[in-house]
């Protein structure tokens, strides 16, 4: 339960509409390029597309080659490089490449952009590197003091250095100012952690008044009403109704033939094997 939430947060250059057919346009005088963007000119906006399509190819020494070559003709767009060959090596699985980036990324930019520091704390979370994830966003949250997504990670840093408490009051306050429904779900979390079931619900079911659409946080919702105290087959069936009819597609009906096929009562079950502790996880209810 706590695992660090896959946020759809990318490199700050995801804003680019990366229609195909225009990559390679041109912009025409007294006209609107069709994949031009606020942020970048024209010509920059094509060295994107063109590092998007050798992403694809999966060659280190290429893309490296590439944005050296980038970085020296517009030495301006330095940091938004390095951020794209950060997000290139995490896609690698070449972790320590990825950190390394973007922490060089984040020093370019500082208070301008907070996606390369994002990018990097969710790195060393994922390495387990606790106290330097911490380390990393308080430092942060000095160049952004309000940043939910900051504090939702400190959180997640705190618990898995066993200082809950510091946690709690953390994403607490954060909670009550935050419409973040990632504070509200590691808030569920913590509490789930001491024990505290109705608070854990309410707040995953307040992460999902915010964003009904992830699927993710309906399954929390669903995983957590097993432990409330007051649980019963009858409200478990309702959430499991209600989940099915939000996300799952309408199945095909059952084939007649299934349905008429005479049962054997001396045919052999294989349902290989159960743990001892079966009973008290929410599959065996």
């Amino acid at each position: 339960m706590t695992k660090p939430i896959r946020d759809p947060s990318a490199s700050p250059t995801a804003l680019l509409l990366l229609s195909p057919g225009t990559a390679d346009a041109e912009a025409k005088p007294g006209e609107e390029n069709a994949i031009s963007t606020p942020w970048f000119p024209p010509k920059v906006v094509q060295v994107f597309h063109e590092i998007r399509r050798t992403r694809d190819f999966e060659s280190p020494a290429r893309m490296e080659y590439l944005l050296y070559r980038s970085r020296k003709r517009f030495p301006a767009y330095a940091a938004f490089f390095l951020d794209e060959l950060g997000h290139f090596y995490k896609q690698c699985h070449n972790i320590e490449k990825a950190l390394e980036c973007f922490t060089e990324a984040d020093a370019l930019f500082r208070h301008e952009n907070k996606a390369p520091l994002i990018a990097a704390v969710d790195v060393e979370l994922t390495l387990k590197r606790w106290d330097d994830a911490l380390l990393r966003i308080d430092e942060g949250l000095t160049r952004f003091p309000s940043d939910a997504g900051l504090a939702e990670r400190k959180g997640l840093a705190l618990m898995r250095l066993g200082r809950y408490a510091e946690a709690l009051a953390l994403l607490e306050k954060t909670a009550k100012e935050s419409t973040n429904p990632n504070v509200h779900l590691r808030l569920s979390d913590c509490y789930f952690e001491l024990g505290r079931q109705p608070e854990a619900m309410a707040a995953c079911q307040m992460a999902q008044q915010l964003a009904p659409e992830r699927e993710q946080i309906f399954q929390n919702t669903f995983f957590m009403a097993h432990y409330l105290p007051d649980a019963s087959p009858e409200s478990l069936d309702a959430l499991h109704k209600d989940w099915s009819t939000r996300f799952c597609a309408a199945q095909q009906p059952t084939d007649p033939l299934v349905l008429q096929r005479e049962p054997d009562p001396h045919k052999k079950l294989r349902i290989g094997l159960l743990s001892p502790g079966f009973s008290m996880h929410p599959v065996g209810w």
